[in-house]
């Protein structure tokens, strides 16, 4: 029962994901030529360069968030070493 649950669930799953990547493949592909026409190339490269920015910025998060967090709960339970 669990197994065939399982298999079921995880059928659905990578369904879902491939029709998810198709549907945000396809979104994109409209995109780009509105985006084109109604900000012109000037613009557009400007819009790209600002996304391609922010893209980089949230792949260095580097997990700055998880440590900081670590560091907050070690300081709260009075530890002066966060990592005992």
């Amino acid at each position: 029962m669990i197994k065939k649950l399982f298999r079921s669930q995880l059928r659905i799953n990578m369904a879902s994901g491939v029709a998810a990547t198709i549907i945000n493949i396809a979104v994109l592909a409209v995109g780009y030529p509105i985006y084109l026409h109604f900000l012109g190339y000037e613009k557009y490269g400007v819009w790209l360069v600002l996304a391609t920015v922010l893209s980089f910025a949230q792949l260095g998060n580097l997990g700055i968030g998880q440590a900081v967090m670590k560091l907050v709960a070690a300081a709260a339970r009075g530890s002066l070493c966060p990592y005992d």
